[in-house]
C-alpha cells in the first residue's frame, strides 16, 4: 500500500477500528490489518511514531484535520518501543519497533545488521531536539526500559569503542584566540622573565588587574564569521574521578600545547561548550571531580591558554562586549571583561561596572544581551515592566531583576552589545 493521506470524522473508538475505515475508503480492504500501521505527519515536527491500535483518538490528541500516513508495517504493542537510529556513516535513518527488554548490545546488533556494518567497535549516543549529541549508551548490558529511552527518540550509531567503566572520553578543542606566549615567539623569554621578577617581587598578578581590564582578542568586524573559534585538539582519556587540576595537566601533555608557555594551571582556562562549539561555563574549582562538575563523556571542552592566572569565583561571569560603532550598522572588536559583584548582579551592578570599565558615562549607552539561537537582541533595562491589573498599577515594591534569572539568563559566554547615546542618533541596539 502506497502511504496516502484521507480525511475522516474521528468517530471511531480506536486506532483499529479507524485503520479500518481507512482501508474501506481507499479500496485495500483485502490487505492484512496487522501489517499495515498509521502515524501521525505534522508540517512542523514531521512525522511521528506508529501508534498503537489500542489507543482512542481522543487519548492521542488527534483533531479534525489531521493528517495520516498508512504505511506497511506490524504496528507497536505495550511492550514495545519506537525507536529512530542514524548511522553517520550510511547517511541513513532507520526506525526500529522493538522490546522493551531489549539489551542495548543486542539492539546494536541489530541496528548494525540494518545498515550492513561490521565491527565491535560501535556505540550508541543519545541526541537533544536538533540532533546532537548528548550522552551515551555506556552500558550494553542494561535493557532500553532502564536507560529510559523514550518513544520516538534518536540516537546515533557511531564508531569508535567506548571508553572504560569509570572513566570518560572528552573530545578537547583549542582556542583559536589563545593569547598566552609561545615557545616560538620571540618575545616569550622576555615575558616569562618580567613574570618571575613579578613574583620575586612579592607583587603578583591580582584578580583586580586581570579581570577588571578589558582584553581585546579579536578584531573581528561582525558578530557571526564563517571562521571557527576552536579548532580540535584530541580525545582524551581521564578518570570521571580525576580533579580539574588533573585534566589541566593531563592536557599541557598534548602536542600542539608544547608550543605555549604555561608557568601555572591558572594560566589555562578550560569551559564547556556548546553544541554549536561557542564557549559556554567556565570550568571552576580546581579541587572538584569531573563528576562533581557534572561533565560527561559526550562534553565538550574548549581550552584557552591565557597570558594571565584567572581564577574565577562562583559569582563572576565571563562576558564578551562589543561596542556599536559610531554611524554604522556594525561593532567593534569583542572585548573580554569579568563582571563580578559582591551582590546580586543587577542591570545597575552591570551598567556601573562596564561604564568604570569601557570608561563611558554611567547614564550614556544602552545594553542588551544577545540571543544567537533567537537572532534578536534583548535591552538590559533597569527594571521589570510596570504590572497592571484592571488599569490600575499593581501595589508593592517591585522586585530588583536578577540578571541570572529570567529573562536575560546571564552567564559564562554571553555577549553584551553597547550602544552609546546618540551615536547614531538613537543610541538602539541592533543586528
Amino acid at each position: 500500500v502506497e502511504s496516502g493521506f484521507a480525511s475522516f470524522l474521528f468517530l471511531y473508538e480506536s486506532v483499529r477500528l479507524l485503520k479500518i475505515a481507512i482501508l474501506s475508503a481507499v479500496g485495500n480492504v483485502e490487505d492484512d490489518l496487522d501489517c499495515l500501521r498509521l502515524r501521525a505527519d505534522d508540517e512542523s515536527e514531521g512525522l511521528s511514531p506508529p501508534v498503537r491500535e489500542h489507543l482512542s483518538i481522543s487519548e492521542l490528541g488527534w483533531s479534525s484535520g489531521q493528517q495520516l500516513v498508512l504505511e506497511r508495517g506490524k504496528p507497536p504493542t505495550l511492550d514495545e518501543i519506537c525507536l529512530n537510529v542514524t548511522s553517520r556513516v550510511r547517511g541513513s535513518t532507520e526506525l526500529f519497533v522493538v522490546s522493551r527488554s531489549l539489551r542495548i548490545g543486542d539492539f546494536m546488533s541489530l541496528a548494525m545488521k540494518r545498515f550492513d556494518l561490521a565491527g565491535d567497535k560501535w556505540h550508541f549516543c543519545r541526541t537533544n531536539w536538533c540532533g546532537e549529541e548528548a550522552g551515551l549508551l555506556e552500558d550494553k548490558e542494561t535493557s532500553l526500559e532502564t536507560e529510559k529511552l523514550k518513544e520516538g527518540e534518536t540516537l546515533l550509531l557511531l564508531e569508535g569503542s567506548l571508553p572504560p567503566k569509570g572513566f570518560l572520553r572528552l573530545a578537547v578543542y583549542l582556542d583559536k584566540k589563545s593569547t598566552g606566549p609561545t615557545n616560538s615567539s620571540k618575545n616569550s623569554l622576555e615575558w616569562l622573565q618580567g613574570l618571575i621578577e613579578t613574583f620575586a617581587a612579592g607583587v603578583g598578578i591580582s584578580r583586580s588587574e586581570t579581570e577588571t581590564k578589558p582584553r581585546s582578542t579579536s578584531s573581528l568586524d561582525s558578530l557571526e564569521t564563517n571562521s571557527p573559534r576552536y579548532c580540535f585538539l584530541g580525545d582524551v582519556e581521564i578518570s570521571k574521578q580525576a580533579t580539574l587540576s588533573d585534566l589541566k595537566a593531563h592536557l599541557l601533555t598534548l602536542p600542539l600545547l608544547d608550543n605555549y608557555v604555561v608557568p601555572t594551571l591558572n594560566f589555562l582556562r578550560l569551559c564547556r561548550l556548546e553544541s554549536d562549539l561557542e564557549p559556554g561555563r567556565v570550568l571552576r574549582r580546581m579541587d572538584l571531580s569531573l563528576s562533581r562538575l557534572k561533565i560527561s563523556t559526550s562534553a565538550k571542552i574548549g581550552c584557552t591558554v591565557l597570558n594571565y592566572e584567572e581564577s574565577l569565583s562562583q559569582s563572576a561571569s565571563l562576558l564578551t562586549v562589543r561596542l556599536r560603532l559610531a554611524d554604522k550598522r556594525d561593532y567593534g572588536p569583542p572585548i573580554e571583561v569579568v563582571f563580578d559583584t559582591p551582590g546580586s548582579p543587577t542591570p545597575a551592578a552591570l551598567r556601573k561596572f562596564l561604564s568604570e570599565t569601557l570608561e563611558l558615562p554611567a547614564d550614556g549607552f544602552v545594553m542588551a544581551k544577545h540571543f544567537p539561537n533567537k537572532y534578536e537582541w534583548a535591552v538590559i533595562r533597569a527594571s521589570p515592566p510596570t504590572q497592571t491589573t484592571k488599569g490600575k498599577k499593581k501595589g508593592g515594591q517591585q522586585k530588583a531583576i536578577n540578571l541570572r534569572q529570567k529573562p536575560y539568563f546571564l552567564k559564562d559566554g554571553d555577549l553584551i552589545g553597547i550602544g552609546v547615546s546618540g551615536s547614531d542618533g538613537t543610541g538602539v541596539i541592533c543586528i
